[in-house]
């Protein structure tokens, strides 16, 4: 239940689409443009769309992570003088989601 909770959150925020799909799809186009590949090299604009595609998974997924980390903060200190659930059980929830 937390786990889907926690993914409505992502879904929501707006930087998540910007850095996700925006961002990634300008540099794929800006990259295309300025290395002017002729249409019969089709394997270098794979290749810069899967970087493209590794830019804005990764970006947004350490944006994602660190702003989660640090907004639950206060919450895992409590929870974790209440509970036995351990620093790396909560980091591991949290990279998970």
């Amino acid at each position: 239940m937390i786990t889907l909770i926690q993914l409505k959150q992502v879904a929501r925020n707006r930087r998540f689409l910007f850095f996700t799909i925006l961002f990634p799809a300008l540099w794929y186009l800006m990259m295309a443009k300025l290395l002017n590949f002729p249409r019969a090299s089709a394997n270098y604009q794979l290749v810069l769309l899967v970087l493209a595609i590794l830019i804005g998974i990764l970006g947004n997924s350490i944006v994602t992570f660190s702003k989660r980390i640090s907004s639950n903060r206060r919450f895992y200190f409590l929870q974790a003088r209440t509970s036995q659930y351990s620093i790396w059980n909560y980091m591991g929830a949290q990279l998970s989601v």
